[in-house]
């Protein structure tokens, strides 16, 4: 079950000794919270850089202008993910009997060598990858096949917020279309300022219309899409008929501020004293109050953790194994790459 950040913020008030003051907001203690999980987050990623890893697949594409948006990518060079912070490998024909394993660049000097026999594309046997800025390049560009990639990275640390509230009433021009068998709704008098957008998309949502527009009504619904600021999508049918304007009524909408979370990570919810006790030492220090005991705690804490991290990996991990070699098969071991 996961440990929400408010859970966390009353426990820091009555372990900080500050309650019910206000000498610190809940937004100040939050933010304090998230500076401790991003220490305890470095601590769990430095014992073991793949604690945490994500998946970001791509197409690469050889010499042309890259057709998929997300990527940004022309010939050899792709856009990393916008929450890189380290990778760990890259597969080639990923989830396939084909796949294989592509070469970082260990030496930039070395970036254009390639084997001197040609070897097919597929293989992947001759492209090196690099990280440069914050984009993936290929190297020699002229032998990146056009393929599917899987680079195996650790995020970054996804700092906390809570969810936040609109309550709007509506104006006469809002209306509610049919979205090929879905409710959509185009809020052209009572849209948010700037608009819907990407962080939208998963958030709840309750409209009421007034007569005689009930039909189109959505209690605790969710955005599954964002069409454009003014219009989005929900998980409910279209009821049928048409919608009646002038439109009255109120909508209000509960959203996840895009790039946070209102939870903790379920690996570390063992570990969300360290959080508390971290905030709390702050609070205390700002209060110019004694840390002593809650340093003790801390640091008590933190031994265990390591102690934990230690013990996570089952037995030595090998050496990667490098290097071309000439399998008893009459070909390259399928992990030389």
């Amino acid at each position: 079950m996961s440990i929400s950040v408010q859970t966390m913020v009353a426990n820091t008030r009555v372990q900080s000794g500050l309650r019910g003051n206000q000498y610190y907001t809940d937004d100040q203690i939050i933010a304090l919270l998230s500076d401790g999980g991003s220490e305890l987050y470095d601590i769990f990623t430095a014992a073991n850089q793949k604690y945490v890893i994500s998946p970001y697949n791509f197409t690469t594409s050889n010499g042309a202008t890259n057709t998929d948006p997300t990527l940004g990518a022309v010939g050899p060079k792709v856009n990393l993910p916008s929450d890189f912070q380290q990778g760990h490998s890259m597969d080639i024909f990923p989830d396939t009997f084909q796949a294989r394993t592509v070469r970082y660049l260990a030496n930039w000097l070395n970036r254009n060598d390639s084997p001197g026999t040609s070897w097919a594309l597929s293989t992947a046997r001759s492209v090196v990858y690099a990280f440069i800025d914050k984009q993936i390049w290929f190297y020699p560009p002229q032998a990146l096949p056009n393929a599917p990639m899987r680079l195996y990275y650790t995020p970054t640390w996804v700092p906390f917020a809570e969810k936040i509230t609109r309550n709007v009433t509506m104006g006469v021009s809002d209306t509610a279309v049919d979205d090929s068998g879905s409710i959509g709704y185009v809020f052209n008098s009572s849209a948010p300022a700037g608009g819907f957008s990407a962080q939208d998309v998963g958030a709840s949502i309750t409209v009421t219309f007034a007569a005689p527009n009930t039909a189109y009504n959505c209690g605790s619904a969710t955005i599954t899409a964002v069409v454009n600021p003014l219009h989005v999508t929900i998980n409910a049918g279209w009821p049928g008929g048409s919608f009646t304007g002038p439109a009255s009524g109120t909508w209000s909408e509960i959203y996840q501020p895009l790039g946070t979370t209102d939870t903790l990570p379920n690996y570390m919810n063992p570990w969300s004293l360290y959080l508390q006790t971290h905030a709390s030492i702050a609070i205390r220090t700002g209060m110019q109050k004694g840390t002593g005991e809650l340093q003790d705690k801390l640091n008590a804490l933190k031994a265990r953790i390591n102690e934990m991290l230690a013990n996570r990996q089952e037995e030595p991990q090998q050496p990667p194994l490098s290097g071309d070699r000439y399998s008893q098969w009459g070909g390259f071991d399928w992990y030389t790459f």
